[in-house]
């Protein structure tokens, strides 16, 4: 036997289901709210939004984007002075090691290491 009726979760009043719009989600495939209780809710949200975005003043776009730059660059330098990450560092004591023990060995991977950059960096100028 079919239910012809349903009642509003908002208002709790019992009306027929041509007043409730469809839900496929739902398992009698009418929303929960009547029509007129959805509309409601909706039109008083639209307002709401509608005061909030009238509500904050206007900023021009390139104040906004002088903004983001400044904050960029103030998150670079807070990098910059912190030094170089835990692996870097390492690798630095590594190659200080390295060169206060084998100095020669260090000379020639310091070499090797200078002409690839250079091989790789030539076709970028």
């Amino acid at each position: 036997m079919k239910k012809n009726k349903k009642t509003c979760s908002t208002c709790n009043i019992e009306k027929k289901l041509g007043e409730f719009s469809a839900r496929k989600s739902s398992k009698d495939g009418k929303d929960g709210r009547c029509k007129e209780c959805r509309n409601k809710s909706d039109r008083s949200r639209r307002a709401l939004v509608k005061t909030l975005i009238n509500a904050q003043p206007m900023i021009p776009e390139s104040e906004v984007q002088s903004e983001v730059k400044r904050r960029l660059r103030s998150e670079l330098e807070k990098k910059r002075r912190q030094g170089p990450p835990f692996e870097q560092q390492v690798q630095i004591r590594a190659y200080r090691e390295l060169a206060e023990l084998h100095p020669a060995e260090f000379s020639r991977i310091v070499k090797k290491v200078r002409r690839l950059l250079v091989v790789r960096t030539k076709g970028l100028y």
